[in-house]
Order: C-alpha cells, then sequence, then structure tokens
C-alpha cells in the first residue's frame, strides 16, 4: 500500500491504482485481526490450561503492557487523524467542491487504515491485559 502512496505503479501492462490500496488496507486488518486472535487464543489456552505456558508468552506480558499498546495504537490514530485533517485541508482549498477520488483516496484510505489499526491495538491491549490478569 505504501509503495502506491506516491501514485499508480505500473507492472508489465497491469496499473495498480487506489482500487489496490484498498485491497491492501483490507489483507493488513486481517493480518492484524489474525495476529491479535492468535495471541488471544494461546493466552486463553495457558490460563485455562490447555497447553503449559511458553517464555515467549511470558516475554510478551513483561514488553507489552496496556499502556504500551495505549500508546502504540494512539500514535497510530494520530497520524490517520492528521492524513485525514490534510485531506480535509486539500478538499477545503478546493472550496469544498468534487475532487478527483483517485487523488483524494490516495490519502484517504491509508489515513483511515491508520485510525482503525489503532482502534484495534487499543481495544486489543484492553482484552490483551486483561487476559493478562489471569495468566499472572
Amino acid at each position: 500500500m505504501l509503495w502506491l502512496f506516491p501514485g499508480p505503479r505500473k507492472i508489465g501492462h497491469v496499473v495498480l491504482d487506489v482500487h489496490t490500496m484498498v485491497y491492501s488496507l483490507t489483507m493488513i486488518l486481517l493480518g492484524l485481526q489474525a495476529v491479535i486472535f492468535g495471541v488471544f487464543s494461546k493466552v486463553y489456552a495457558v490460563t485455562t490450561g490447555l497447553i503449559p505456558n511458553p517464555p515467549r508468552l511470558e516475554r510478551l506480558f513483561q514488553w507489552f503492557r496496556l499502556e504500551t499498546g495505549l500508546i502504540v495504537g494512539m500514535i497510530c490514530m494520530f497520524l490517520g487523524i492528521i492524513g485525514s485533517c490534510w485531506a480535509v485541508g486539500i478538499w477545503g482549498q478546493h472550496e469544498f467542491q468534487a475532487l478527483d477520488p483517485v487523488q483524494t483516496l490516495r490519502l484517504v484510505i491509508p489515513s483511515v487504515g491508520m485510525i482503525a489499526i489503532g482502534g484495534e491495538i487499543i481495544l486489543a491491549s484492553f482484552i490483551f491485559g486483561v487476559l493478562g490478569l489471569a495468566q499472572k
């Protein structure tokens, strides 16, 4: 998706543009959700005694705390809000009239993605923290 941020890219006779960015964002969000689900599943399996406590999980709990997730999530959301404000500023420069959707989406897609990723990280941090209480 970042590769497409500056403009459309051509691979052979195929042109990749904002439509590919939308699908890229979808894959990024699904990947993040899969990782979060995997971590939650592992923590649940350990806390219920289904599997032994792996050392990696203990290190994860030491490194990744609620505060860490909140900070990372807020930074992601902040970047997305900045990008969104930038897009609205560009729209304002055009007196809030119709814009070229392809150019606008090139900024809006990553901005919305960062807001969604930040929100997911924040919410996952709360659940991870609750699951971690049972771990201790």
